[in-house]
């Protein structure tokens, strides 16, 4: 018996070292390239092994290498990594090819504590090179050949998690992430150990940084100004400029829901509460195709879906603003509902504050300025392959200016200014997501949005042989209908295909200008009223994007045909962007992409006048388009990041007024426009720093936007409106302990320029006395740069059952008098003056949040 066990040991030991030697057997060089069969032929002829497989699954694949003294083991393995098939050896049979098993899993992750969705979590898993990062709806995609998968999950604000998953048994996994409370060091060091996640937006989250602002209001949206490329139209106007292009040519949606106007009081914070927000992804550089019908940006905000799990709310007071937000549950895990409200009282508080400063002037104001805000979602999730969603809100904001200028001189002058603006967005959408498998995905957005803006200006001025009363006022409106349906597809493991295909219905309200003049003499009133138009925008799209080792490459062509009822307009869009990561640390990015829109905003040139009025491209007018070439530089360590792009951008058909400001002649406003072409070119720096209690943001800025428009300016080229050619923001915090902080904020940014009249004076027509402006150059005047200075002091307290925040603060320390908007007036000599009105003086932050 011992006899039979010694030679079966033999005999195993002797067909081990004989598969052993075969595998191992020598390659002094191997180079082939094409069919993997010819590949095999080759192997078998230097080897002297025999390979056995099925001509299916060895037909269609192809092998590439070019090696010198290696092993049979070692080729088979590259077969394996780049071919996905596997082989085994039988000393009767040679090597046996197989195909691998493929598995594709769809993960979602989520708060531990609330069931919200997590988006730009890291995500890394055993046998893949590259970081994956959760989108915007939680959701991330693997692609593997291994029967058991470890899959890491990272977040700076989460504590780190490890799962091991069987694909062929798990098709779906749901991931939920602890919070961290404190930050200890091992965790930070881990950042180290996690790949450069490979994206193509910026990302901001709501979560990771409060930067309080005037009155002491933190808002997540508002922070999308701290990135390069990115700033206020001027101080006090609502809208932002990306890369020198105008505030129509970004487009904002929430909830993929597109709202008109983003920003409240002057510009300083956005509609939406911090609480509300649950990721935002600001595209510069290749829109996704499915919202590119804006030439420079689209902000892509998500909203909480609603905690699952128990009811919460918030409420804070603060000087400028008060809200609450409620979240919680109708049915557990299932069913949530989120409701957030907002209203200012700036008009009440600020008056006593006018008063004592203009006690010794000449010159008293009088400035009322409110808005409020009302959002509600309800979220359900019956299981894990169907979402619906539905959203509403409804908001505005109300500006008026009063100012009265006396002079106690022998004509008794007495000056008076009264205006008035007004804004409303009302929004609505309903989302349906689908995960058909773990490779297909469907998504239908149903969505209304709409926006009004109604305008006063009065100029008086009464002498004792003078009266001149001029006003002036302007409405309009749109309304944005639209229906969206598209389909994520896994194709494979380097394919990931979007198309979709979406109709959108405009109706641009009458656009009504009202102009009437008073004097000693006689007066003069007249009305004019555009027609109501009516336009559509269909679109279909494909996109896919293929990953390759250390990168991956996007690209993908629209087409967009807009409709109206006496002309129509088809435009291909191509987009193309490369990502590739050099190392753990740095990354490589370039982009270009050609974008038409059909919708602007003629831009009022005048006097810096904060109103604009939207209109669709015509017959006439064709649509406006943009190229844009883009590079970008990325450096990522644990403490430290830096970035250096450069971007260029050329345009087509912008339009202008010709003489700077809207003028409805005839009841038709394009009588007034002209087109041309742009140029906008530029760089952008940013730096982030962190170490221990201390963290250091700094962006730098250089953006030139030009247009050349015949007949405007001798034909040649001149700066746009949104021409601010340096803005810097700074921003340092210092942690005194776990609860207190301190934050230091600066910003700076050129003026920009506007179109002011080089004379003025009074002329008979038609019998009677007028005010004539005459203008030599549009945009012939460049306002002051802005800039302020603010300190904040943020505190944060847990008890048993809610948490505090007060942020205490002074905003524009050294009390800057940005210009807000200009006018024609006169000085105490009675000669014509130009004056800036300026907003914003000195002022404190006190906010106080309760969450409970």
């Amino acid at each position: 018996m011992r006899t039979l066990s010694y030679i079966t040991l033999f005999f195993l030991l002797t067909i081990h070292v004989e598969a052993q030697s075969n595998l191992d057997a020598p390659i002094r060089a191997l180079e082939c390239k094409g069919n993997l069969s010819k590949c095999l032929d080759l192997l078998a002829t230097q080897t002297n092994v025999s390979f056995n497989y099925k001509n299916d699954v060895i037909e269609k694949a192809k092998f590439q290498i070019k090696v010198q003294n290696t092993t049979l083991r070692a080729v088979l393995d590259e077969v394996r990594e780049k071919c996905e098939i596997d082989y085994a050896y039988s000393n009767t049979l040679g090597i046996t090819l197989i195909q691998q098993p493929k598995f594709y899993v769809l993960g979602s992750i989520v708060h531990s504590a609330s069931s919200e969705r997590l988006s730009g979590v890291s995500i890394t898993y055993t046998a893949h090179a590259v970081a994956l990062e959760s989108d915007k709806n939680g959701l991330f995609s693997i692609y593997t050949t291994q029967e058991e998968l470890e899959v890491i999950a990272y977040h700076p604000l989460f504590q780190l998690i490890k799962v091991v998953i069987k694909p062929s048994e798990n098709k779906f996994i749901y991931i939920k992430m602890v919070p961290i409370v404190t930050l200890n060091e091992i965790e930070v060091n881990q950042r180290d150990s996690i790949k450069l996640p490979l994206k193509n937006f910026d990302e901001l989250s709501p979560s990771e940084k409060i930067v309080p602002t005037v009155g002491g209001e933190t808002d997540a949206l508002n922070n999308v100004k701290l990135l390069p490329g990115v700033s206020n139209v001027s101080f006090g106007n609502r809208g932002l400029i990306v890369r020198g292009g105008g505030p129509d040519q970004s487009g904002t949606l929430i909830d993929g829901v597109p709202v008109y106007k983003t920003f409240h009081l002057l510009g300083l914070f956005s509609v939406l509460n911090t609480s509300s927000i649950n990721n935002i992804n600001v595209h510069k550089d290749g829109l996704p195709l499915k919202y590119s019908n804006r030439l420079s940006s689209v902000i892509d905000v998500g909203l909480n879906n609603g905690n699952k799990q128990k009811i919460s709310a918030e409420a804070d007071i603060g000087i400028l603003s008060s809200g609450f937000s409620f979240t919680g549950p109708i049915l557990k895990d299932r069913l949530s509902y989120a409701l957030t409200a907002r209203r200012t009282y700036f008009d009440l508080l600020s008056l006593p504050i006018q008063r004592l400063v203009d006690n010794n002037s000449d010159l008293k104001s009088i400035n009322r300025l409110w808005c409020f805000d009302i959002f509600g979602k309800i979220h359900f999730q019956p299981n894990y392959k169907n979402q619906f969603s539905l959203m509403s809100y409804n908001g505005g904001d109300q500006l008026n200016f009063e100012t009265r200028f006396l002079v106690d001189n022998e004509k008794q002058t007495d000056e008076q200014t009264k205006s008035g603006l007004g804004w409303r967005n009302n929004l609505v959408g309903f989302q349906w997501h689908y995960m058909a498998n773990s490779r297909v995905q469907t998504r239908l957005e149903v969505s209304r949005s709409t926006y009004n803006l109604n305008f006063l200006d009065r100029y008086s001025l009464y002498q004792r042989e003078l009266e001149l009363v001029n006003e002036l006022s302007y409405s309009n409106g749109l309304t944005d209908n639209r229906i969206t349906m598209n389909a994520d597809i896994v194709l494979n493991k380097n394919n990931m295909l979007q198309v979709g295909t979406g109709f959108i219905l405009y109706t641009f309200e009458p656009f009504k200008q009202n102009y009437a003049t008073t004097n000693l003499v006689s007066s003069f009133d007249t009305l004019l009223t555009t027609q109501s138009v009516t336009a559509s925008e269909t679109m279909v799209y494909a996109e896919n994007k293929t990953y390759f080792k250390g990168g991956f490459v996007v690209y993908g062509l629209a087409l967009r045909y807009f409709n109206s009822d006496t002309f129509n307009y088809i435009r291909l869009q191509p987009k193309f962007i490369l990502t590739q990561n050099i190392n753990n640390h740095n990354q490589l990015k370039f982009g270009f992409s050609v974008v038409n829109q059909f919708i602007h905003q003629a831009p009022n040139n005048n006097l810096g006048l904060p109103i604009d009025i939207w209109l669709p491209i015509s017959a006439q007018f064709k649509p406006m388009s943009v190229t844009q070439l883009s590079s970008k530089y990325l450096l990522k360590k644990t403490s430290f990041e830096s970035s250096a792009g450069i971007f260029s951008k050329y345009y087509n058909n912008m339009l202008e007024f010709a003489n700077g400001g809207p003028v409805a002649a005839e009841g038709d406003l394009t009588k007034n426009l002209v087109s041309g072409i742009g140029r906008a070119y530029g760089l952008e720096l940013a730096l982030k720093y962190r170490k221990s209690d201390y963290s250091v943001y700094a962006a730098y800025t250089y953006c030139r936007s030009l247009l050349t428009v015949a007949g405007i300016n001798d034909n040649r080229a001149y700066f746009s409106r949104y021409d601010r050619p340096h803005e810097v923001n700074l921003l340092a915090e210092h942690k005194l302990n776990a609860k207190d902080k301190l934050i230091v904020s600066f910003s700076y940014a050129s003026g920009n320029p506007i179109t002011i009249p080089t004379s003025r004076y009074m002329a008979l027509v038609n019998g009677e006395q007028v005010i004539i402006e005459e203008f030599e150059k549009v945009n012939n005047f460049r306002l002051p740069s802005t800039h302020h200075l603010d300190l904040s002091y943020v505190h944060t307290k847990s008890y048993a059952k809610f948490r505090s925040t007060l942020i205490l603060g002074i905003y524009n320390i050294y009390n800057q008098h940005n210009p807000f908007m200009v006018y024609l007036g006169i000085n105490k000599n009675d000669e014509p003056s130009l004056k800036s009105r300026s907003y914003l003086p000195v002022m404190p932050m006190f906010k106080y949040t309760l969450s409970l």
